[in-house]
């Protein structure tokens, strides 16, 4: 302690050079520990099992339709029970006090929560009787929405959901929390008559005591088996598979974090060599010391103790400002997470500081190490003889320190590689046209999921109040409705050239108002938008984007074409053919990235009465706005919402700006933590360059000043030593260049198939860290280059 207080420059620059990348380790840490570490928080969760088919094309769909259900809920004899949700929580309009909220819904089957083992706080849960169709209207509460909308009522309380009144029977604890998430669970209330038709259920259960997922998945091929497939294609036929709960939930973030784990850990390598190097460096000035202390008496044992403990200390106080770090940096990061499960519940735990504990010892095992090597080779006679600290600047003495330079530069250069490919990805898609105006516009969402909504004539009609009540206000240019907004979830529907009996398409489906592509400004390709003389009782028309009419109609003229809609879905959804009216641009509707799907928009006044039920109870409908200046237009939204019909309540409200950026969260998250990585790398490898050479040139100070005396130029002095600290750097990229070329294959396909990216971003990366080790080797340089060579001969 005395000898690190004795340098305390050295010993907080060697603390804060691993205090920030323990930092890094933490948080990153912390979260796959919370996300993928940690059993769901369901009593036996390994138990827990979702269910899913895998078509013979082997993609894995990830929910079941209901006959598959019920077939398996009567069939299945290795699972204890089965349960199922609607895959997508749309939410309900709640009145409970006051004005009507838009609450977070999720109707699930009457078994969810015995499968989930979780009992209620207060009350019960669904009965058989409240679960069957037309059953009672009744509902279960999560704890905070009962303290907070309910006032921690104890009686039975009555409720006015979507309209109708409903009565609370259960809370559930506090810290419960279902999947999907909501705030407030209904019956499904679900039968062979009432399901709807498509793979539109999450199914999980539960596993037999005794039985693992092995025996559980082979029981599931033989129902697959035996399963009636006599109405199913060949093609389309699936094997149902079985996937553990946590898997199913953190499985499209499993890769990404992990490959942040790693980046991080890169980090953390990178200083440990910085630091390694600083006290080789150290133990080499201490070389004269060393030998006087083992002169006098001290043993080689003794010697090793004392660097190990002096490692053992910058280590600890590392650890212990790393965890602090992250402790405060920790919400940062949970604000810009985009998406990832179960991010609410990160925290710093036992894990988390033993986790930090084992860095701390694995950093001061390794920075002990360094010094050892030259406290088993040094030579006392060769130490006391008369030797100056200059003539051991020899090769062999600056191996390790090199060794250690090429190391943590080569990393750098891998971690830069990563850093700048993610930056390039997220520039190239926010580059990208999503295929309509975002200024000065906003949208705002409603749930039209009340039974009253469930046909076409009363959802116009209350949609129209809307239109026409926002239109009168002067801030207000154009309104429009659209069950679907781009680059969020929309209804899929089977359609087909009515040319054609085959080349059946699965095909984004919108149902749209009138004024939807002038208020978005979707331009027109061919034929006319939509008119008001499209009615319900005039010719069924429809309009296609520029994707559908390439691939069906290419090279012709698309209006005039009839398309059919819904006929795969069976009768009752079948729509009579719709006549082709007009082509327009291509909108990106799941993402920026991916390119436009085929699309049709219907107008919403023919759309048949059960496609409009099906929209309405599984997504919600957005309204666009577009307005004349950037002001508030929260109340005017709402009184709107409110005149046309006061059970309604506005489930969001923003610029549509908003979601485009929104759409891009994970990449700019993904970016922002790699280029923080990267950066921060890059400059204590410019630091570490620089403090090798300047200790290397110090070494051979004396040689140089005899150089420049007999007649050697600055300049010449520079060059060599920038050439020598370069020739290092370029040992380094091609090392790091290779290791990159290994982490493309090894992660590439989790990084949205960058592959094309990487050498753009190699190039990228070896311009950064060669611009940067040129400045560092160059400062040591002209400071060498600028010594009287005669004060520097006359002091030997």
């Amino acid at each position: 302690m005395r000898a690190l207080r004795r340098t305390p420059f050295f010993t907080w620059i060697a603390i804060a050079i691993l205090a920030l990348p323990i930092a890094f380790n933490v948080i990153i840490f912390t979260v796959v520990n919370a996300v993928l570490l940690k059993p769901p928080p369901y009593p036996d969760a390994r138990e827990l099992i979702v269910l899913g088919g895998t078509e013979r094309n082997r993609k894995v769909a990830e929910d079941l339709d209901a006959p598959t259900f019920f077939f398996i809920q009567e069939h299945a004899k290795r699972l204890e029970s089965v349960a199922a949700s609607d895959s997508i929580e749309v939410g309900v309009n709640m009145t409970g006090t006051g004005t009507p909220t838009y609450v977070k819904a999720l109707r699930v089957s009457r078994n969810f929560f015995r499968v989930l083992r979780v009992a209620p706080f207060t009350g019960r849960t669904f009965v058989p009787t409240e679960d069957g169709p037309n059953g009672p209207r009744v509902a279960i509460l999560s704890y905070r929405l009962w303290k907070s909308s309910f006032g921690s009522r104890s009686a039975e309380i009555g409720v006015r959901i979507n309209g109708e009144q409903y009565m609370v029977i259960g809370v559930m604890p506090e810290n419960f929390r279902s999947y999907p998430e909501a705030d407030l669970w209904l019956p499904l209330q679900l039968s062979p008559a009432t399901a709807d038709p498509g793979k539109d259920y999450r199914v999980i259960a539960r596993l037999q005591t005794g039985v693992n997922m092995q025996r559980a998945r082979e029981e599931l091929r033989e129902l697959s088996a035996n399963y009636p497939l006599a109405l199913i294609p060949a093609a389309q036929r699936e094997e149902l598979s079985a996937t553990g709960l946590q898997d199913f939930e953190t499985d499209r973030v499993r890769g990404r974090l992990l490959f942040l784990l790693s980046g991080a850990f890169l980090v953390l390598l990178i200083a440990w060599a910085n630091v390694a190097m600083l006290l080789l460096v150290r133990a080499s000035a201490k070389t004269h010391e060393i030998a006087v202390r083992t002169a006098l008496g001290s043993s080689r044992k003794r010697l090793i103790q004392c660097f190990v403990l002096e490692s053992s200390v910058i280590s600890l106080l590392s650890g212990l400002f790393g965890i602090v770090i992250a402790k405060e940096l920790l919400p940062v990061v949970e604000s810009l997470a985009p998406s990832i499960p179960r991010i609410s519940e990160i925290y710093i735990d036992l894990r988390v500081v033993a986790f930090t504990f084992a860095m701390a010892v694995i950093t001061a095992a390794l920075f002990g190490i360094m010094p050892l090597f030259k406290l088993y080779r040094f030579e006392l006679n060769e130490m006391l003889s008369g030797t100056s600290i200059r003539s051991t600047g020899s090769r062999r003495q600056t191996r390790t320190g090199r060794l250690l330079l090429v190391t943590q530069t080569a990393l750098t250069m891998v971690l830069l590689s990563g850093s700048m490919l993610l930056f390039r990805h997220l520039l190239a898609v926010e580059r990208i046209a999503p295929g309509f105006e975002t200024r000065r516009t906003y949208v705002a969402q409603v749930s039209l999921g009340a039974q009253s909504y469930q046909t076409t004539a009363p959802t116009c009609r209350t949609l129209d109040r809307m239109i026409q009540k926002l239109a009168d206000y002067p801030s207000v240019n154009g309104v429009a409705t659209i069950n679907g907004l781009p680059l969020e979830e929309g209804l899929n529907m089977p359609v087909r050239s009515a040319e054609t009996l085959g080349n059946i398409e699965s095909t984004e489906y919108r149902l749209v108002s009138r004024d939807y592509f002038s208020v978005m400004q979707i331009p027109l390709i061919q034929g006319r938008y939509l008119a008001a003389t499209d009615q319900s009782n005039t010719q069924p028309v429809v309009m296609v984007n520029e994707r559908l009419a390439r691939r069906w109609w290419p090279g012709a003229y698309a209006p005039g074409h009839l398309v059919v809609v819904g006929e795969a879905m069976g009768k009752e959804y079948a729509e009579k053919p719709k006549l082709v009216v007009g082509v327009v641009g291509d909108v990106h509707q799941s993402s920026l990235e991916a390119p436009a799907r085929p699309t049709v928009f219907v107008p919403m006044q023919q759309a048949s009465d059960k496609i409009t039920g099906y929209a309405n109870k599984h997504f919600l409908t957005s309204i666009v706005i577009k307005t004349t200046d950037e002001g508030d237009v929260t109340k005017v939204v709402r009184d709107a919402v409110g005149f046309a019909d006061p059970d309604l309540s506005v489930a969001s409200l923003r610029p549509l700006s908003v979601v485009v950026t929104k759409s891009v969260e994970r990449d700019r998250f993904y970016a922002f933590l790699t280029v923080t990585f990267g950066a921060f790398s890059l400059l204590i490898t410019a630091m570490a360059l620089y403090a090798l050479m300047s200790y290397y040139v110090e070494l051979r100070k004396q040689e140089i000043a005899v150089r420049m005396s007999v007649g050697a130029q600055r300049w010449r002095v520079v060059v060599l030593v920038v050439k020598q600290g370069m020739q290092l750097v370029g040992i380094a990229m091609v090392v790091g260049i290779a290791i990159s070329l290994f982490f493309n294959r090894a992660f590439g396909s989790l990084l949205y198939n960058l592959r094309g990216m990487w050498s753009g971003a190699l190039m990228d990366a070896i311009l950064l860290l060669a611009l940067v080790s040129l400045l560092a080797s160059s400062l040591t340089a002209f400071e060498i280059a600028s010594i009287d060579p005669i004060d520097v001969l006359r002091n030997q």
